[in-house]
């Protein structure tokens, strides 16, 4: 049996950068219009001479931490942007087998973050109709996530499948696992990339490849399961 995984931010969604800036404007006391802000692109907010006047009287490591918080704001996290063609697919692959599991790092140690970042999470999911958007892993980080799904293949022998923007960060972290968990991982673990040309190993360019996809997938299952046969 296949049990899938997709990562949520910047492989389902991007981030709506006018929402974003309009939230940056409001709680960090930024001196520029609204309007302003919304029309501006990412870089060209951070330049913009009022944000560089806030950076400059807080310091960086306060302006980094409350900029980058922002993210998890629950306006922006309710607006986020749904990528184009990703609904269907992962539709499909649930209707194909058998469900669908959302592993993000949107992670919080203190409990009543964690919780009203999940309901934000579930909400987003249903309001674009995703398969099972109750379904969701929150883990600690890249390894966070190596560890959730290493746990699920070990307990159930399942075949794992996991779509992440995060492929090529996650590789490295296989290689830092103990020996028996990299063979865990090569023997039930399927990984591939979306919207990260610079990766290596399996991948799609955007959700609108979905035919690739499936092909990848099937390439990718048959390939394991011999490997796994020959293995035991």
């Amino acid at each position: 049996m296949t049990k899938f995984y997709c990562d949520i931010d910047y492989t389902l969604c991007g981030q709506n950068y006018a929402v974003f800036h309009e939230v940056c404007v409001r709680l960090l006391g930024i001196e520029m219009a609204v309007d302003t802000a919304r029309s501006l692109s990412s870089d060209d907010f951070l330049a913009h001479p009022a944000v560089v006047k806030i950076r400059e009287k807080m310091g960086d490591d306060e302006f980094w931490w409350k900029y980058e918080a922002l993210d998890f704001h629950p306006h922006v996290l309710r607006n986020c942007l749904n990528f184009k063609g990703a609904t269907q697919t992962l539709t499909r692959l649930a209707h194909q087998y058998g469900g669908m599991h959302y592993a993000t790092a949107r992670y919080f140690s203190n409990p009543e973050k964690q919780a009203r970042v999940a309901e934000l999470t579930t909400y987003w999911l249903a309001k674009y109709r995703y398969p099972n958007p109750d379904q969701v892993a929150y883990c600690d980080g890249g390894q966070g996530k190596l560890t959730h799904l290493l746990q699920r293949a070990r307990g159930t022998g399942e075949q794992i499948v996991l779509i992440d923007d995060s492929a090529a960060r996650l590789v490295p972290l296989v290689d830092l696992l103990p020996a028996a968990d990299q063979a865990l991982f090569r023997q039930h673990i399927i990984l591939i990339g979306i919207h990260c040309p610079w990766y290596t190993g399996l991948s799609i360019a955007s959700w609108q490849d979905s035919e690739q996809l499936f092909t990848l997938l099937e390439g990718a299952r048959d390939e394991q399961e011999q490997a796994h046969k020959k293995v035991s």
